[in-house]
Protein backbone atom coordinates (compact mmCIF):
# COMPACT_ATOMS: atom_id res chain seq x y z
CA UNK A 1 0.00 0.00 0.00
CA UNK A 2 1.40 3.39 -1.02
CA UNK A 3 2.02 6.06 1.56
CA UNK A 4 0.36 9.36 0.77
CA UNK A 5 2.31 12.55 1.26
CA UNK A 6 1.47 14.24 4.52
CA UNK A 7 -0.10 17.66 3.83
CA UNK A 8 1.83 20.69 5.01
CA UNK A 9 0.66 22.13 8.31
CA UNK A 10 -0.95 25.55 8.23
CA UNK A 11 -0.72 26.16 11.97
CA UNK A 12 2.55 26.48 13.89
CA UNK A 13 3.15 26.85 17.60
CA UNK A 14 6.22 29.07 17.93
CA UNK A 15 6.75 28.28 21.59
CA UNK A 16 6.84 30.34 24.73
CA UNK A 17 7.12 34.11 24.53
CA UNK A 18 9.61 34.46 27.38
CA UNK A 19 13.26 33.40 27.06
CA UNK A 20 14.59 30.60 29.25
CA UNK A 21 16.05 32.82 31.97
CA UNK A 22 12.72 34.68 32.37
CA UNK A 23 10.86 31.33 32.42
CA UNK A 24 13.00 30.25 35.36
CA UNK A 25 12.00 33.43 37.22
CA UNK A 26 8.34 32.74 36.36
CA UNK A 27 8.53 29.22 37.80
CA UNK A 28 10.19 30.57 40.96
CA UNK A 29 7.43 33.18 41.33
CA UNK A 30 4.81 30.42 40.92
CA UNK A 31 6.44 28.24 43.57
CA UNK A 32 6.82 31.05 46.09
CA UNK A 33 3.27 32.27 45.39
CA UNK A 34 1.79 28.87 46.18
CA UNK A 35 3.51 29.02 49.57
CA UNK A 36 2.39 32.64 50.08
CA UNK A 37 -1.17 31.62 49.24
CA UNK A 38 -1.32 29.77 52.56
CA UNK A 39 -0.47 32.92 54.55
CA UNK A 40 -1.61 35.93 52.53
CA UNK A 41 -4.06 34.94 49.82
CA UNK A 42 -4.04 38.35 48.07
CA UNK A 43 -0.26 38.43 47.54
CA UNK A 44 -0.28 34.71 46.68
CA UNK A 45 -2.99 35.16 44.06
CA UNK A 46 -1.22 38.12 42.47
CA UNK A 47 2.02 36.12 42.36
CA UNK A 48 0.29 33.13 40.78
CA UNK A 49 -1.24 35.35 38.10
CA UNK A 50 2.13 36.98 37.30
CA UNK A 51 3.99 33.65 37.35
CA UNK A 52 1.37 31.95 35.16
CA UNK A 53 1.45 34.84 32.70
CA UNK A 54 5.23 34.55 32.38
CA UNK A 55 5.44 30.76 32.17
CA UNK A 56 2.37 29.76 30.16
CA UNK A 57 2.09 32.52 27.52
CA UNK A 58 2.74 31.11 24.03
CA UNK A 59 2.72 32.41 20.48
CA UNK A 60 2.07 30.95 17.06
CA UNK A 61 0.64 31.44 13.58
CA UNK A 62 -2.28 30.17 11.52
CA UNK A 63 -2.09 30.45 7.74
CA UNK A 64 -5.36 30.90 5.86
CA UNK A 65 -4.49 30.48 2.15
CA UNK A 66 -8.08 30.97 0.97
CA UNK A 67 -8.11 34.49 2.43
CA UNK A 68 -4.36 35.14 1.84
CA UNK A 69 -3.99 35.95 5.53
CA UNK A 70 -1.52 34.94 8.23
CA UNK A 71 -2.94 35.13 11.75
CA UNK A 72 -0.33 35.78 14.41
CA UNK A 73 -1.59 34.94 17.88
CA UNK A 74 -0.49 35.09 21.48
CA UNK A 75 -2.15 32.76 23.99
CA UNK A 76 -2.16 34.45 27.40
CA UNK A 77 -1.99 31.90 30.21
CA UNK A 78 -2.08 29.27 27.43
CA UNK A 79 -5.82 29.84 26.82
CA UNK A 80 -6.86 33.36 25.81
CA UNK A 81 -5.96 34.10 22.19
CA UNK A 82 -5.06 37.60 21.08
CA UNK A 83 -4.96 37.64 17.27
CA UNK A 84 -3.38 39.92 14.70
CA UNK A 85 -4.07 39.34 11.00
CA UNK A 86 -1.66 40.21 8.22
CA UNK A 87 -2.47 39.98 4.53
CA UNK A 88 0.30 38.23 2.60
CA UNK A 89 -1.11 39.14 -0.83
CA UNK A 90 1.61 41.77 -1.38
CA UNK A 91 4.40 39.28 -0.65
CA UNK A 92 5.90 37.30 -3.52
CA UNK A 93 8.61 35.15 -1.96
CA UNK A 94 9.01 32.69 0.88
CA UNK A 95 12.52 31.79 1.96
CA UNK A 96 14.57 30.27 4.77
CA UNK A 97 16.90 32.67 6.60
CA UNK A 98 19.46 31.54 9.20
CA UNK A 99 18.77 33.08 12.60
CA UNK A 100 21.05 33.33 15.63
CA UNK A 101 19.13 33.46 18.93
CA UNK A 102 21.11 34.45 22.00
CA UNK A 103 19.77 34.67 25.55
CA UNK A 104 22.06 36.19 28.18
CA UNK A 105 21.58 35.99 31.95
CA UNK A 106 23.51 38.44 34.12
CA UNK A 107 24.60 38.30 37.73
CA UNK A 108 26.72 40.67 39.75
CA UNK A 109 29.92 38.85 38.90
CA UNK A 110 29.45 37.25 35.50
CA UNK A 111 27.09 36.53 32.65
CA UNK A 112 26.07 33.38 30.82
CA UNK A 113 24.97 33.30 27.19
CA UNK A 114 23.05 30.55 25.45
CA UNK A 115 23.11 30.70 21.64
CA UNK A 116 20.87 28.66 19.33
CA UNK A 117 21.11 28.60 15.55
CA UNK A 118 17.77 28.17 13.84
CA UNK A 119 16.27 28.62 10.39
CA UNK A 120 13.32 30.96 10.03
CA UNK A 121 10.59 30.85 7.41
CA UNK A 122 10.12 34.39 6.13
CA UNK A 123 7.96 36.21 3.63
CA UNK A 124 9.56 38.86 1.41
CA UNK A 125 7.99 41.27 -1.06
CA UNK A 126 9.14 41.86 -4.66
CA UNK A 127 11.88 44.27 -3.51
CA UNK A 128 13.20 41.70 -0.98
CA UNK A 129 12.10 44.00 1.84
CA UNK A 130 9.34 44.00 4.44
CA UNK A 131 10.44 40.70 5.88
CA UNK A 132 7.78 38.91 7.92
CA UNK A 133 8.91 36.01 10.11
CA UNK A 134 6.52 33.08 10.28
CA UNK A 135 8.19 30.36 12.34
CA UNK A 136 11.58 28.79 13.10
CA UNK A 137 12.97 25.29 12.87
CA UNK A 138 16.13 23.68 14.17
CA UNK A 139 17.17 21.97 10.93
CA UNK A 140 17.74 23.60 7.56
CA UNK A 141 16.50 20.61 5.54
CA UNK A 142 13.21 20.53 7.46
CA UNK A 143 12.65 24.28 7.06
CA UNK A 144 13.45 24.22 3.31
CA UNK A 145 11.05 21.33 2.74
CA UNK A 146 8.23 23.08 4.63
CA UNK A 147 8.96 26.40 2.88
CA UNK A 148 8.66 24.75 -0.54
CA UNK A 149 5.38 23.10 0.43
CA UNK A 150 4.03 26.35 1.87
CA UNK A 151 5.09 28.25 -1.26
CA UNK A 152 2.95 25.93 -3.37
CA UNK A 153 0.04 26.08 -0.93
CA UNK A 154 0.15 29.86 -0.42
CA UNK A 155 0.74 30.73 -4.08
CA UNK A 156 4.19 32.21 -3.44
CA UNK A 157 7.60 31.60 -4.99
CA UNK A 158 10.33 29.84 -3.00
CA UNK A 159 13.91 30.98 -3.48
CA UNK A 160 17.22 30.17 -1.83
CA UNK A 161 18.22 33.04 0.42
CA UNK A 162 21.55 34.55 -0.61
CA UNK A 163 22.46 37.86 1.05
CA UNK A 164 24.99 38.79 -1.65
CA UNK A 165 22.38 38.37 -4.41
CA UNK A 166 19.85 40.49 -2.49
CA UNK A 167 22.49 43.17 -1.82
CA UNK A 168 23.39 43.26 -5.52
CA UNK A 169 19.71 43.61 -6.55
CA UNK A 170 19.25 46.49 -4.13
CA UNK A 171 22.39 48.24 -5.39
CA UNK A 172 21.06 48.01 -8.98
CA UNK A 173 17.96 49.98 -8.01
CA UNK A 174 19.86 52.91 -6.53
Amino acid sequence: MDQLDKPVALSYNNGKVSPSNVLLIGYIILGISVLLLLGDWIVGTIGIVIGALITFTREGIDILPEQKVVVFYTKLFGFFKIKKKKNYGNFQYITVIPVKETVTAYSRISSVSNTDYKFGLCLLNVNYRNKTDLTRFGQRSQSVEIAKQLAHRMGLEYFEYDPTMIRAKMMERK
